[in-house]
This record gives structure tokens, sequence and C-alpha cells, in this order.
């Protein structure tokens, strides 16, 4: 025996001395555990003492894995894994970053356990605390770890060989690590465990080197095109090579790497996004998103009046107007929709001329253009003392919209209560009023698909839309009248109004030729629409319908409400799935409530609304629970008629109470005879109330047979509060 220990410290003594490059340098004592090896051009041997070996095998494996550590000088370590302990030649393949940080000693997934990390020296063990998951998921790959002052480094390639002989392993290596500066360097040797099977432990507490990849922080989070991001994390490489950084889909170039922080800087053609770090095939993902700061391009308008909607067009925007401010000046403005290269704004009561500002809220401001705040006065109609006399009450009568607006006499109205919003039908345009401050809107004009007239003449009002109905959601539905879609196959739509994108519905079209709310949807999402004559889409004569969201399953009601369109009047919404339906026949008014589909009883309604009677009904509508009625009886005869309107209000089912009575005194000549301005009802709304209690009516522009205004822009919509 003594020999054979005389014969491998003669050996070991030679390679030391010599300091050739042995590529398997023998261990100097085959009676206990060894290594003896070049790394980086310098020799060293370790004996028993500096060599810990951890054996992992679960209960009736026959092979298990091997991890021996050994304590280095100037406290560096190196640690061979060895995912089978068995004979064999092994070709390294990378499978961790070539350097990380030394804080990251690796996690196991598998178990909470105290195992510790077999690459320290038994005296320098650390352990790690793991959460429990599905046992027999995990594996670790074969590797070499290098553990300097500095960095942890992974063998990037090279061999080891593997040889037992009974209790006892050797192996030899011929490998190649490469250093945070990107150089490389072998090392080479060799080593026998003695009875490597000893310090046996389960699978569970197989410890994985590799550091959990994460991206903890990163700063600045906003900026524009250039500016250098520091990302702060785990798991990065060293190596700047050895990472990949993307935001979103675009990928960066790394400027600087280490184990924890990664530098980059971004790009022109990126957008708001999270930043990625990938690793080896790993990858994290940040929390935080990094938004790119604004950039104004142009307007599409020079100057604007309140009330306008303008456009900006830039880029990096955001599809959520909620996450951006406009201003013009040091006025904010409402927005109205926004994607990432185009913002909708509309110009705010008192808005003065000045630059318009983008910023992402919680952000500095970027500047774009100028915009000239129009002071020219807004159309005015009629004085209200030239136009209104109050016979009885206590009236209080003021204009909204004149008819000599910019965009045509109105024809037809409907109220968005939820949002104190009328929206107005001319021959050519749709528009939205504020009622808090007046402001007009303009929604669509002459060219847009739902505004498109057919074949009747431009100005002729037999062309515009028959009924539309905001739905307080951001959505309006209607109908075109069929004689302006002549040439298309349907008629009633649904419109975005902030994006302004349509659709048309169903296969067929629908016409209502007696009632002038003449289009429900219910919060269930239900079509009610009157139905008149060989235009209807069933082909049927009088009734009313209701159809699917996408004017599809029609339900029959003809004949259940009232025996003829001359008599159906008005379809009022009372709930979000109800309705009253008003007719007058046979020598009375009468009603019938319909709640989810369901039709109720005709009753009745003369004695109710006895107090405003008589007269012919000019419009109803329901708010709050009250129902708010105007009727109005000639005063003069014929065409030339003046005549006296009467308000009233009930609550519920109750009687009418009458809150005033008004008379429309402005007259003109036409052909030699004297008219007057009036509001009557006709197949179009021209009657609504809003959340407040007051009422809204509209009175008409005159015209002649063909179609001209015989008085231009008189009338227009009026509010009377009471």
């Amino acid at each position: 025996m003594m020999s054979k220990h005389l014969f491998f410290f003669l050996a070991f003594c030679v390679f030391a001395g010599c300091k050739k490059d042995a590529p398997s340098p023998d261990p100097k004592d085959p009676d206990t555990s060894s290594l003896v090896m070049k790394m980086d051009g310098r020799d060293l041997s370790l004996d028993e003492k500096a060599i810990q070996a951890l054996y992992y095998a679960d209960e009736g494996e026959v092979t298990g894995a091997l991890e021996i550590s050994g304590q280095l000088p100037e406290d560096e370590r190196i640690v061979f894994f060895l995912d089978e302990a068995k004979a064999q030649t092994i070709n390294l393949s990378q499978h961790f970053p070539a350097v990380i940080g030394l804080s990251f000693n690796g996690a196991n997934p598998l178990l909470d356990s105290g195992a510790g990390d077999a690459g320290r020296a038994p005296d320098k063990l650390a352990t790690t605390k793991i959460t429990a998951t599905t046992q027999g998921t995990f594996t670790v790959p074969v590797y070499v770890k290098y553990v300097t002052q500095t960095n942890q480094l992974f063998a990037v390639s090279g061999s080891i060989t593997v040889k037992l002989d009974g209790d006892d392993l050797t192996f030899d290596w011929d490998i190649t690590f490469k250093d945070a500066d990107g150089r490389t360097f072998p090392s080479k040797g060799s080593a026998t465990i003695k009875d490597y099977k000893a310090n046996l432990k389960p699978r569970a507490q197989i410890n994985n080197p590799g550091a959990n990849l994460s991206i903890t922080e990163i700063a600045p989070d906003y900026g524009k095109a250039g500016t250098e991001v520091t990302l702060k994390g785990t798991g990065f490489s060293a190596l700047k090579e050895e990472n990949t950084v993307k935001l979103g889909d675009v990928s960066l170039e790394v400027i600087s790497a280490s184990a924890t922080e990664l530098k980059v800087t971004v790009p022109e053609d990126g957008t708001h996004g999270h930043f990625s770090v990938s690793v080896l095939g790993a990858t994290a993902e940040s929390i935080a998103i990094f938004h790119y700061e604004p950039i104004v391009e142009s307007t599409d308008k020079e100057s604007a009046k309140v009330g306008d909607e303008v456009t900006v067009t830039g880029e990096h925007f955001d599809a959520d107007p909620q996450l951006l401010e406009v201003k013009v000046g040091e006025h904010v403005m409402e927005i109205t929709s926004a994607t990432l290269t185009e913002i909708k704004f509309k110009v705010a009561a008192d808005t003065e001329s000045g630059r318009i500002t983008v910023a992402r809220k919680g952000k500095d401001p970027v500047e774009g253009p100028e915009l000239e705040i129009t002071t020219t006065a807004p159309a005015t109609g009629i004085p209200i003392e030239e136009l209104f006399e109050i016979v009885e009450g206590n009236l209080t009568i003021e204009e909204i919209l004149p008819n000599n607006n910019e965009y045509g006499a109105v024809w037809s109205m409907q109220i968005d209560e939820t949002n104190h919003t009328l929206y107005a039908v001319t021959v050519d345009n749709l528009i939205s009023i504020n009622l808090s401050n007046k402001s007009v809107t303009h929604i669509l004009g002459p060219t847009h698909a739902i505004m498109k007239n057919d074949l009747v003449a431009q100005n002729n009002p037999a062309g515009i839309l028959q009924a539309i109905y905001p739905t307080g959601d951001g959505y309006l539905y209607g109908a075109r009248n069929i004689f302006a879609a002549v040439l298309s196959a349907n008629n009633v739509f649904k419109l975005d109004l902030q994006s302004k994108a349509h659709s048309f519905l169903g296969s067929a079209k629908v016409y209502n030729g007696a009632s002038g709310q003449a289009i429900f949807f219910t919060s269930d999402k239900k079509f009610y629409i009157p139905e008149f004559g060989s235009f209807s889409v069933s082909g049927s004569t009088y009734g009313l319908a209701s159809y699917d969201e996408n004017m599809k399953n029609r339900n029959s009601m003809a004949d259940k409400i009232f025996p003829s369109a001359a008599n159906f009047k008005q379809l009022i919404p009372t709930g979000a799935n109800s309705f009253r339906a008003v007719g007058i026949h046979s020598g009375k008014r009468s009603y019938r409530d319909v709640t989810n589909g369901n039709i109720g009883e005709e009753t009745d309604w003369n004695e109710a609304l006895a107090p405003l009677l008589p007269g012919t009904l000019v419009g109803m509508d329901h708010s709050n629970g009250n129902f708010y009625a105007l009727f109005n009886e000639a005063v003069t005869d014929g065409e030339k008629r003046q005549a006296n309107y009467t308000i009233g209000t009930a609550t519920g089912n109750g009687i009418f109470v009458k809150k005033g009575v008004f008379t429309i005194k402005k007259s003109f000549e036409y052909g030699g005879d004297i008219y007057y301005l009036n509001s009557l009802y006709n197949n179009f709304n021209i009657f609504a109330a809003d959340k407040n209690g007051s009422i809204y009516i509209l009175i008409q522009t005159p015209i002649d047979g063909q179609y001209n205004e015989v008085l231009p822009g008189a009338g227009g919509i009026y509010r009377i509060s009471f």
C-alpha cells in the first residue's frame, strides 16, 4: 500500500513541478478523495478536506445524480454536477448564462428544503428555502461552475469522462470557461471521489444553480426614442451577447450588462410596452410598462370654435383616452376618442386661442401647433320675445339651437337623458347638443353612409332619418327613411358615436309612417319598431314588431297595439325594457304598456289628459317617473293657423297637471297670406323632456312645395322650464 502512495505522490510532484498541460492529471491519493487541476494557467490540488460530494437518489433508484464541490484558494470554488453518476463521456452544452452574479445561489422549485449549496466548503454552506411544487418534474442538466471573487462562471463547452470502480468514482475534464469580458480560458484536471454514495440526499434537494430570471425595475419608465433605460433584476448574463432584450416585439441592443443590471436604448420604431429579457431560452417580462413621450405632428384645423371636434395626429398617444390630457392654452379639452396615432377632442366652453399640448397624465406636456378659437358670435334666431307669448303659467323659454345654424334647419330630435345631450337631425347632418352649455358637435355629414340620400331631393325632409335612439352608452341606433334608402338592402343602423364606425343590421328595410318616436332599443338588446303598410319588413299592414340586436328573429305585434297606423301616435320609453304605446282612435286617447315584450291592456287616457284638452298631440315623453305632454289647439283656421300650446305633467298614471300655455306669435307673409310659425306633430320626433324636468320643442322652418325655406332659418330647438 505504501508503494502505491509513494507512486501517486511522486506523480503529483512531477505534475506540480513541471507545470505541463497534462490533459488528465491523476489524483494524488487513491485512498482518499482528491482533485488536481489546471485553471486558467494555475495548478491546483485539493485533498478530501476541501472536497464535498452529495449523492442524490430516491428510494429504488439504481443511478442517482452527483454534485462535487471543491474549495479553492482565495475563497473560490469549483462545482461539478453529473445528472447520472455512471461511466460515461459527457459533451457539455451551455444551459446557464456563462457569467452570473455571486448573489444567485439558484433555486429548487420542488421542495421547501434546507439543502445547501454543495458548491461551498462544508463550513461555508448556505441554505435556500424553496416553495414546494409537484415533485418529479424538475431536472438539472450537467454543468461545471467556477465561483470567483466577483462572479459565477459556467463552462460553455468541453467534455467530462467518468469511470466507476466499485464505490469509487473518478472523472477527467477538459472544459472552457468565459469571463465577464468575454475572454475564454481552459480548465483541465482529474478527481477521485471515494465512496461517492456515502452522503445520500433525496432528489428533491438538488439545487438549481441558475439564477431565477426576473425584471424587478425599469428606470426611467417614460421617455422619447434614444432614452437610456436601466433594467434591474436577477438572472441576467454579465455577457452582453447572452441577453436578448425586447421592448414589445422590437429587439434592442444591450449597451452594458451585469448579472443584475442591463442598459439599453429606447428604439425609434418601438411603442408602449413591456420589456422582456431572454437568456438561454428563459424569458422574463417586466410588470411595468415603458411609455413613450407623445409626438404631436399636426392637427386637422388651424382654427375652431367651441363645440368643434379637432383631430390631433402624431405618435405614441394611447387607446385609452383616460390616460391622456389635451389642453388648448391652460384649458382642458374633452377627449372624444384616441388611438396610438390620433386624438379627437371637442373644444370646451370658454376656451381661448392657444397652443395645443398633449400629455400622458402625470407627465410633462408636449407642445403642438397653435389653435385659434374663433370669436364670431354664434347664430341666434328670432328673439324670444318676438317668437313666444306666455298666455298662462310661470314658463321660462330659452333658445337652444336656432334653425339658422351652420348645419341646417332641424327636422327631428331625440334626447339622451343619461348624458344630458340632445341629438338633432337636419336634412343632411347629424349633430349633438350638450344641454349643459349648448355646445354643438357635428357627428355625421351628407357623405356618410347613414346620411346619404339615394333618390329624394337633397333638401327634401322626406329623405332624412326616420328615427334615432341614443342608448346612453356611446351608441346611437336608428333607421334611414326608406325614401332615402331606396337603393339599400336594409336601413336600420348602429353607430359608435366616438369612432363613427357603423353597421347596417338585418337584411330588410323597416318603415314607420305613423309614430314620431319610431324606434326603441332595450337594455336586453331588442328593437321595437312600429311598422307601416306594404313598406314593413313583413308586408303586413299596421302594428309593432320586435327584433333581436341584429334585426333578426322578428316577433310581430301587429293588431295587438292599435287598429291602424293613423291611430298610433307615440312610442314612449318608460324604462330600460319597457315603453308606452300611445294611440288616438274611436274618439278617445289610450295607451298600452309593454314590459319585456308583454303587452298590457288598452287603457283610456282621456280622463287623465282632460286638463290639457281639447287639442292635438304635439308630443309626449317620460323622465324620472313623470310623463310630459304638449297639445296645441288652433285659434285660427287652416294652414294659417295660430295655436295655443298647453304643457302638462303627470306622475305615473295620475292626472295631468297643466303647467302653462304659450302661443307662437311670429307670423310671415307667403303668397299674399299671413301664416304663423308652429310646432306641429309630424312623423318625426319634435318633443323631448330631460332629467331636470324641462321640455324641448322644435319649431319647424316653413318650406314651400319645392322644399325651399319660406322664412330661411326661422324656428329651432327651444327649452321650456316651469
